[in-house]
């Protein structure tokens, strides 16, 4: 447990950090910033060694049919490179690659990505979303899938003999329930700093450096979940 309370010390105190300094945080937590940097490096990181893990898998058996390597752990590889494609607008800053005009008109930032279209994005141009159309948004399905993947799997598969065969058998690759332990604290604190922050500059500002440490603490997480034998066979 050493290694948790090490992490969890270490996620908590860089969010007291960037909510004592808030200012001079923003100067690093912005785009093409250090901290976008550190997160998006951390999501190529996870991509590449878990598609590692997927080349040395061994067979599984999903029932429809059988296959030689897992299955989840490519799509989970891929998953972590388009994390990390998106982090950087897929390097549009990078090789100065300009919006084309047709999305920069549905793009709430004007950007070369996914996750910033409106249809995407927790904001609509005209303000906050609420209900289906916020469910629906990028940040909000990257929430469900870290607390399905990292919390609901693990517990079941601790909790029940039958969900931990039926893993194992698809070769699912169920991640230690200290790294879901690790992204509930994360998601925690980070709501938690921009809630005490939004009676000074009101919630969106805030939330917005706030959510760029909270992004490189779910990559860095992700990197870690990469480095854990995730062969269930193995």
């Amino acid at each position: 447990m050493k290694p948790f309370f090490i992490s969890a010390f270490f996620i908590v105190a860089g969010f007291v950090a960037a909510y004592i300094w808030y200012s001079e945080f923003t100067t690093i937590a912005n785009e093409d910033g250090p901290v976008e940097w550190v997160g998006a490096l951390s999501f190529l990181f996870a991509s590449v060694f878990l598609l590692r893990q997927y080349i040395r898998s061994s067979p599984t058996d999903l029932f429809v049919f059988k296959h030689k390597k897992s299955l989840f752990l490519l799509g989970l590889a891929i998953i972590m490179f388009v994390g990390f494609g998106e982090e950087i607008s897929w390097g549009q800053r990078i090789f100065n690659i300009s919006t084309p005009d047709s999305m920069k008109e549905m793009n709430i930032q004007g950007e070369f990505n996914l996750h910033n279209l409106e249809i995407f994005h927790r904001r609509a141009k005209h303000g906050e979303k609420s209900g289906i159309a916020l469910l629906l948004s990028v940040e909000v399905l990257f929430n469900f899938f870290w607390f399905g993947l990292c919390v609901i799997i693990p517990l079941l598969s601790k909790m029940s003999t039958t969900a931990r065969s039926l893993l194992n058998r698809m070769g699912f690759p169920v991640p230690p329930l200290t790294i879901g332990g690790l992204f509930l604290l994360t998601y925690a604190v980070f709501k938690t700093c921009a809630i005490l922050h939004s009676p000074v500059e009101g919630i969106m500002v805030p939330a917005r450096g706030f959510g760029e440490l909270k992004e490189m603490y779910y990559g860095l997480l992700f990197a870690l979940y990469s480095l854990q034998n995730l062969d269930t066979k193995n």
